[in-house]
């Protein structure tokens, strides 16, 4: 028993050194350098970091709800729309770091660990081999498509997603196939998705609804999964309310068209298979195709070769995988689908997801019948290495590629502050996503701080104060003046004239307008918490609290459950 206990002990402990040992083996080529390198969204989320290291150092702790100290400064409300939650540990690196480029290579090894861990957890939870759930843990931690989310595109919130992914599959594969008590996993997993990424979110539930569709003819207990299904799906709706609430009262109090309105269309068949055979990790700007990597291609590949000595899960698996990976390219008539509820996901590469993680697994299956066939231990710690020695290097080669890219440029911070590179630019931080519909032809005017006192044109630049307020000092001539300020207006956004609370006036901008008295008026632009807003906050802290309460009774049932069969003769 002791014996066990401590062979349990040294394998949780190997497999953390070996998560955070491939982390820090994808981050050092780039780490190594000094400097972060040019992504497609980086200036958008380094100005949702910024804003929330100011809002977490002058010691907020509600809902961060209007951008004061970034976003050109107009109160742009992107985290009503666009997850913050995990972004928090950025942030929270970048107020108490000094250097804010070792803070976000900080974050970065947080989450990259993270998800590793996750990686094995659910293949081993899947499996039962701690070489299958071994070689997923590196050949996911090192997957092309991730690490493109991270560098080249640094699109975090949808890095974050394939962080939480695995926990999501699992998590469905249980409620559908095998045990419903692991609802927890699920709920967790997708909570967390939602808390990420809402078009990775959206994709997921599209792809659970399409699963569940098809299983439920071939599975038993058909009412017990259906409902255990749908309650996990509610519980993780409640556990991402503090996101999610607010998200549908901004939705509900006025119109905001849909951001970014793209024509559907998959790569090229043959240009994504070239970039995925070249394993090309290189930016977008580099006249580059986002693709999965060689390591997918060939498993999938492989998988089909060796398709009858797959298991009959692993067999699925492998569909699933060469048929959504189709589905990101131009085989797929994306065309049908693009005046419907589909089209926001705008890109459909975005389904490399699914290929990634299928991809993945299917080349730890592949290996572990490989391992097992070796006859020395020798051999076998040997193909470990090896196989780390594999995704490392090619992570290296690409890395290589992406740093040395014509058009890839390091990025550096003056003193310790973390802000996008270059100036503010309203097109590249996306200023016309989240505003209302009604402000949207305006955002020209906004974001150049163009103001209406009196009904002529002014330009009025505010600062930020530590109450995460914007500040003007508007002067007028006249009493009773409407004053239309360059300021974006949501629920909860409040005015303050001379220290006093006034209301806010109606604007054909659909921006923040106040009545001004003659004199020099100063003026300060906020925002109040809702009440849904504490309550969102209540009930996600409850929902949490109750989830890791049955995740801990969960494991502590299945260490009894393992304890005793091990007792067995």
């Amino acid at each position: 028993m002791r014996h066990e206990k401590e062979s349990q002990l040294m394998n949780a402990l190997f497999v953390l050194l070996s998560a955070i040992g491939c982390s820090l083996l994808i981050l050092w080529p780039i780490w190594s350098k000094g400097s972060l390198f040019t992504g497609d969204d980086l200036p958008y989320h380094l100005e949702r970091i910024k804003e929330l290291t100011t809002y977490l150092k002058q010691g907020g702790w509600s809902f961060p709800a209007i951008s004061a100290n970034s976003f050109m400064r107009v109160g742009y409300g992107v985290n009503f729309f666009y997850p913050w939650v995990t972004l928090l540990p950025f942030a929270w690196l970048a107020a108490h770091v000094a250097d804010p480029t070792t803070a976000l290579f900080l974050g970065m090894l947080f989450y990259l660990t993270i998800g590793s861990l996750l990686a094995y957890y659910a293949m081993h939870l899947f499996s039962s081999s701690r070489v299958m759930s071994f070689a997923f843990m590196v050949f996911y931690s090192f997957a092309s498509y991730r690490l493109i989310d991270l560098f080249p595109r640094f699109a975090l919130g949808e890095f974050f997603g394939l962080t939480f992914l695995p926990l999501v599959l699992i998590g469905l594969y249980e409620i559908l196939y095998r045990n419903t008590r692991y609802w927890p996993l699920f709920t967790a997993g997708l909570a967390l998705l939602l808390l990420s990424h809402v078009l990775s979110a959206f994709i997921a539930f599209v792809f659970i609804g399409l699963t569940w569709a098809v299983s439920i003819w071939f599975v038993n207990h058909k009412q017990q999964r259906t409902l255990s299904l749908l309650l996990a799906g509610v519980m993780a709706v409640l556990a991402a309310a503090v996101f999610v609430f607010p998200f549908l009262e901004q939705e509900q109090y006025q119109q905001f068209a849909q951001p970014a309105v793209r024509k559907l269309a998959g790569k090229p068949f043959w240009k994504m298979l070239l970039a995925t055979v070249q394993n090309n990790d290189s930016l977008g700007w580099n006249h580059n195709t986002y693709n999965g990597g060689v390591i997918m291609l060939v498993a999938l590949i492989l998988g089909l070769v060796f398709f009858k000595k797959l298991s009959h899960s692993f067999q699925v698996i492998e569909l699933l995988g060469v048929l959504t990976w189709l589905m990101t390219t131009s085989l797929f008539p994306w065309q049908l689908f693009q005046h419907t509820v589909l089209n926001v996901i705008q890109f459909p590469f975005r389904l490399l997801l699914f290929p990634t993680i299928f991809g993945a697994m299917i080349a730890a299956y592949l290996f572990t019948l490989l391992f097992e066939r070796l006859p020395v231990p020798r051999l076998k710690w040997l193909s470990l290495l090896a196989l780390i020695g594999l995704c490392a290097g090619l992570w290296l080669v690409g890395a290589s590629g992406y740093i040395h890219g014509k058009k890839t440029t390091p990025v550096h911070f003056a003193g310790n502050t973390i802000m996008a590179p270059g100036p503010q630019d309203r097109k590249v931080l996306g200023m016309n996503q989240y505003i209302s519909a009604q402000s949207k032809k305006y955002v020209v005017q906004i974001t150049n701080h163009i103001a209406y006192v009196d009904g002529k044109r002014e330009r009025l630049v505010p600062q930020a104060n530590r109450k995460h307020q914007l500040v003007f000092f508007v002067s007028t001539t006249r009493d009773n003046v409407t004053v239309d300020l360059p300021v974006a207006r949501y629920k909860g956004t409040v005015a303050q004239l001379n220290h006093k609370t006034v209301p806010l006036q109606n604007s054909k901008r659909g921006t923040v307008a106040v009545k001004m008295n003659r004199g020099l008026n100063y003026v300060t632009i906020g925002y109040q918490t809702t009440w849904l807003e504490y309550l969102s906050m209540i009930v996600t802290g409850i929902t949490w609290l109750y989830l890791g309460m049955r995740l801990v009774r969960l494991h502590t049932e299945n260490r009894r459950q393992a304890s005793y069969l091990s007792r067995l003769p």
